[in-house]
């Protein structure tokens, strides 16, 4: 029988969620739910419920950390900090599995989730399955380790293990006279580093290295800063959303610095202007790159790789993966949002599951 109601467990009523069901509507489900994390869902067998973000309502945002804590300590990492994101991730996965009942259709496995939110663990994984992503090194223990490191690769990338959005991360660099420069989304404040909503370039050597001991803590991600294509003069990579069974959507991000995220003021462009620019065969294996990493989550119906084409167009890297990436505002392919072909997707495999 093919399921008649959507339960869409994130942030409750909101954009992401009126995406959704605008896209149901159009395919005649009627019954969409909205539902917060940290409410229990009533699921009946043969619901559908969809796993969404939690970004849009601090209430959802709030149960999903307060989950999240107990693993969190546990495991060493600071808590109820607004760069908390390994509390948010284990949050994530607690309140997910949770929620899933007998009979009842998954939008995604809440351990594939898990995995797009770890950055360490997804790169292995992808790179197991000869996925091409940015090489990985070992979290080094201090500041001075680090720019060991640095010297010798002269550009790398520093996240947060668990993080998302961009939150805490630096791209430095290392000069030829031992100057050091840094592009990242924190500040230094009277208390402290703390997150900011913007891109700014640090040069003073003593901030950075408070920027990445108040990071250590939360957990590294230490990878090769790959030099990114440039349309324009600016740097860019590119947003794909992978359903299965569909056209990948692609979305072109250009930056006039290495970090590339749209809410942090770079311009979302048309994903075109890169590929004609790129050899038929590279554009072929970029294709097949996407396939595969679709391939890699075969529990979750949508996953949305970030992926970097290299300056010299040759080669590509998948940055991370995005596990609620496909809330891509006025884009269709042959008249269907994501949204639409991932309903469509649904309702074709629950009538054959019939």
């Amino acid at each position: 029988m093919i399921a008649t109601r959507v339960v869409v467990l994130g942030s409750g009523p909101g954009r992401r969620f009126e995406a959704f069901k605008e896209a149901a509507h159009r395919a005649g489900l009627s019954n969409i739910v909205p539902l917060a994390y940290g409410q229990k869902p009533d699921l009946r067998p043969g619901d559908w419920l969809r796993f969404d973000s939690p970004d849009e309502s601090e209430a959802a945002m709030q149960a999903v950390l307060d989950a999240g804590q107990e693993e969190a300590r546990r495991r060493g990492f600071p808590c109820q900090s607004p760069l908390s994101s390994a509390q948010l991730a284990f949050g994530l996965r607690a309140l997910q599995r949770e929620a899933v009942a007998p009979g009842v259709y998954l939008s995604a496995s809440p351990d594939e989730i898990a995995l797009c939110y770890d950055k360490t663990g997804c790169a292995a994984h992808l790179s197991t399955l000869g996925i091409p992503v940015p090489q990985v090194f070992a979290p080094p223990p201090s500041f001075e380790a680090f720019l060991e490191l640095l010297r010798a690769q002269k550009r790398l990338f520093v996240k947060q293990r668990y993080g998302a959005g961009a939150a805490g991360t630096m791209a430095v660099t290392a000069g030829p006279k031992g100057q050091v420069v840094a592009y990242t989304t924190l500040a230094i404040g009277a208390a402290g580093p703390r997150p900011i909503k913007r891109v700014q370039k640090v040069t003073d050597r003593k901030d950075i290295e408070q920027m990445f001991t108040f990071l250590h803590p939360f957990g590294l991600h230490v990878e090769r800063w790959i030099p990114k294509a440039g349309v324009d003069g600016r740097s860019c990579d590119l947003r794909i959303v992978a359903i299965r069974n569909a056209p990948p959507f692609a979305v072109l991000r250009l930056s006039q610095g290495p970090i590339t995220n749209l809410h942090l003021d770079a311009e979302r462009a048309d994903a075109d202007r890169l590929f004609t620019m790129m050899a038929p065969e590279r554009l072929d294996a970029l294709w097949d790159t996407i396939a595969k990493v679709q391939a890699a989550f075969p529990n979750s119906l949508s996953v949305a790789p970030d992926i970097a084409i290299s300056a010299d167009l040759r080669r590509h890297y998948v940055l991370e993966v995005n596990a609620f990436g496909d809330h891509i505002r006025r884009m269709t392919i042959d008249g269907r949002t994501p949204q639409d072909w991932q309903i469509k997707h649904m309702l074709e495999a629950r009538s054959h599951a019939a």
